[in-house]
């Protein structure tokens, strides 16, 4: 806490301002709302995660499809 006081005590009044004024929001902030933001952000990020893998199989179908059309006008 002590740094955090001299990195305040360093800053412009009006930081300062805007600095305590965002404390102040945050600890109006339900803790329940904090942690429901926690729990978006994590199924937000498995949930790109579990897109990109299925846009990536798709991806190598379409390419397995593409060389087996290949092979087959080849046969011909």
């Amino acid at each position: 806490m002590q740094n955090s006081g001299m990195m305040l005590a360093q800053m412009s009044e009006e930081t300062t301002k805007q600095i305590g004024e965002m404390y102040k929001v945050l600890e109006e902030v339900p803790s329940w709302g904090l942690k429901a933001v926690v729990m978006l952000s994590i199924f937000t990020a498995v949930g790109v995660i579990v897109l990109w893998q299925r846009q990536k199989q798709i991806a190598k179908n379409q390419v397995d499809v593409a060389k087996l059309l290949e092979q087959l006008i080849e046969k011909k």
